[in-house]
């Protein structure tokens, strides 16, 4: 049998104590998005959202109003905000340098406004919550959203997901607000609830297209919360009817006026939506994606569930697990017609048109072909509210168990456990990755070690540490850089450097010559280009960022070019000779080896070539340090080549030459593993390196 809906919420806190955790709800929500902004590139700020912001802010100068539509995502919500902390470098002095490429100053400058909205946002939110659910629900709920690591990390972006997801929260929350009976469902502040949660839905649809899943949502929620009342079937259409219309009315109007696309074109401008979500989201991604160990075009429909496991932390676990155990005890005194609790006739629409927006974002995410983590944050800040809700529920089944003296002291305990649990997630989860917010995976489960094994890792984050690895070789200069994601590197690296994607084209190319590789593990585990990662891979890494339990990217040095292979190692194999080219130009005859560093071992190595005539007479030499001096140390996988000319007599006579090579230290030369000539050719431990022939 339906019971009434009621808006009874218990004990409240005094205006005082609310402004007083607003303004701690405000510290907690703004201080981990808006520190340390000027960290790393992600690869959809390098690859797309820095540009989108520049056009943006140039159509809007132009007074172009068509050029506002730069992506069916839409995007206009981060266009704008990116629009304005662009506004505020050029008046701070951080300039675009656009020839060059952005900096990490000017990134955070075009994060900032982002990232205080998505913080602003939470306070708001724990107000509506006030009026929906119990205080110490409330304001838990409120603390687990501002400090989620998982929504910390993408509200700090200039990208779309975070702005999504604070402005549907807000729709969904004002909706509810809305509908449930009391103040805000009569006479003006129903209907300012209505059309505020239509505007929100109307910004969130302009902040990713999979805002659009608030309109079913929104519809459905109404015939249940009107249907709830009892009334007849003509007011409940008649009810349900008006607040939809002006719900979408104020939606579709906010959708026109902040998007200037919309006043010139905004029939192609609202189907670029729609062909964005059908389309691009419809398909698997470009590049695939990675499941379960394994790469796959589709993770299929566990994705997400796997998301929420390794993406939530501890607290708001344990939180969702006492929510399940909620639903499956009042579910058993259902079936036992046993009588409902006041607080649950309280909320439990309140909490069944939260699961109900959960499972729709839920079903329309898993239907569609690409999936990434990101996609599932609308979602979350719901997620909290329940987690919010299971352990309130935990401590209320605990102070029952302790007896009635504690019990009474429940409602107390929970406001000061919400707290609690505030500072220790902020410890636990933001503190101890800050700025790498987007690498925090659930301890419990194993954090990021055992993460590494079910979903995708990895953004961008590391990138600033391969560039200052790199810039402190002494070879760094001696060859390009080939890099997965290069715009998420370029910043690291000096202005112009040459740095260019992995691809078949690029591993061999003569000039630049590439000398460093970075293997970014996204793109490892997607198998994105096999076969340039087989060839990189050939030399073993000479550094492996690793965060958190997770390798994130490793460098190589890749081999030098070389004409004629030559298998010779030298120092029991410490050291190979991969082959060599060499060329005669008039006296002049030049030859560069390749070297291949097999193990660790001290630098200092020199190498001689002689070039001796067929009486076994040298007629030219070199000597050189064989990495011309550069590494006191060498390490596995290090990679040499240095150009050898030597001088021959210009009177050269006609005859057949021979070039011996070999190795030596201040102690003697260094042994040849085999090979090696006759002592009595040019003394020990010498190769025969090539013959050439001159005058016939």
């Amino acid at each position: 049998m339906n019971q009434p809906l009621t808006s009874s919420r218990g004990a409240t806190f005094r205006p005082s104590q609310v402004w007083l955790w607003c303004a701690l709800l405000l510290v907690a929500a703004l201080l981990p998005r808006c520190w340390g902004l000027a960290d790393y590139f992600t690869i959809d700020e390098g690859y797309h959202w820095i540009q989108r912001v520049r056009l943006f802010s140039e159509a809007l100068a132009d007074q172009k109003w068509s050029a506002t539509y730069l992506t069916g995502h839409p995007g206009v919500t981060t266009t704008w905000l990116g629009s304005l902390g662009r506004a505020l470098a050029a008046a701070w002095g951080v300039p675009d340098d656009r020839a060059a490429g952005a900096t990490t100053a000017y990134l955070a400058m075009l994060r900032l406004p982002l990232a205080v909205l998505n913080g602003l946002v939470v306070v708001p939110g724990y107000l509506l919550l006030r009026r929906l659910l119990a205080e110490p629900v409330a304001l838990l709920a409120a603390f687990l959203w501002a400090l989620a690591p998982f929504i910390v990390g993408f509200d700090r972006l200039l990208h779309v997901d975070g702005l999504t997801t604070s402005f549907a929260s807000l729709s969904i929350l004002l909706l509810l607000v809305a509908l449930l009976p009391g103040a805000a469902r009569t006479g003006r502040g129903r209907w300012l609830a209505l059309i505020g949660s239509g505007c929100c839905a109307g910004l969130a649809v302009l902040s990713k297209s999979s805002g659009l899943v608030l309109l079913p949502w929104a519809g459905l929620a109404m015939a249940a919360f009107v249907l709830a009342e009892r009334r007849g079937w003509l007011a409940w259409v008649r009810d349900v009817a008006a607040m939809y219309l002006a719900w979408l009315a104020a939606a579709a109007l906010t959708f026109w006026a902040c998007w200037p696309a919309m006043w010139v074109a905004p029939w192609a401008s609202f189907m670029g939506v729609i062909d964005e979500a059908i389309n691009n989201g419809g398909q698997p991604h470009a590049s695939g994606n990675f499941f379960l160990g394994v790469p796959v075009p589709d993770p299929g429909g566990l994705f997400y569930i796997a998301v929420v496991l390794w993406r939530s932390d501890p607290i708001t676990l344990l939180g969702l697990l006492g929510f399940a155990g909620v639903l499956v005890w009042r579910l058993l005194a259902w079936r036992r017609r046993a009588p409902a609790p006041a607080w649950w006739l309280r909320d439990r629409w309140v909490l069944g048109a939260l699961c109900g927006a959960i499972l729709l974002f839920g079903l329309a995410l898993s239907i569609a072909a690409k999936k990434f983590d990101r996609y599932s944050l609308p979602a979350w800040p719901a997620l909290e509210v329940l987690a919010a809700y299971g352990l309130v529920a935990i401590w209320r089944w605990l102070a029952g168990l302790l007896g009635p003296r504690v019990a009474a002291l429940r409602g107390r305990a929970a406001a000061w456990a919400a707290g609690a649990l505030a500072v220790l997630s902020v410890a636990l989860g933001d503190l101890s990755h800050q700025p790498y917010y987007m690498s925090y995976y659930n301890p419990a489960l194993g954090g990021g070690a055992v993460a590494q094994h079910v979903l995708l890792i990895g953004w961008g984050e590391g990138m600033e540490h391969i560039g200052a690895w790199l810039q402190q070789r002494p070879d760094f200069e001696r060859g390009a850089v080939l890099s997965w994601i290069p715009p998420t590197l370029a910043p690291f690296l000096p202005r112009g450097f040459p740095l260019y994607d992995i691809r078949t084209t690029t591993i061999h190319q003569p000039d630049p010559m590439p000398n460093y590789a970075v293997l970014y593990e996204r793109a490892a585990m997607r198998e994105e280009t096999p076969e340039p990662e087989a060839y990189v891979r050939q030399t073993p890494p000479l550094y492996t960022l690793e965060m958190f339990g997770i390798p994130y990217a490793t460098i190589h040095q890749l081999p030098r070019p070389y004409e004629t292979p030559l298998a010779a190692t030298f120092d029991g194999g410490a050291l190979a000779l991969r082959g060599y080219t060499l060329k005669r130009d008039g006296a002049t005859l030049s030859v560069w080896p390749s070297w291949d560093v097999r193990r660790d071992q001290p630098g200092g190595v020199m190498l001689f070539l002689h070039v001796l005539n067929e009486r076994g007479e040298r007629v030219g030499q070199i000597d050189a340090a064989v990495d011309e001096g550069m590494f006191p140390t060498w390490q596995r996988g290090q990679q040499f080549g240095i150009t050898l000319p030597i001088g021959l007599p210009a009177d050269l006579p006609a005859g057949e030459y021979r070039v011996v090579m070999g190795l030596y230290r201040e102690s003697g030369r260094l042994a040849v593993d085999a090979g090696a000539l006759p002592e009595a050719v040019d003394g020990p431990n010498a190769i025969q390196l090539a013959t050439f022939t001159v005058g016939q």
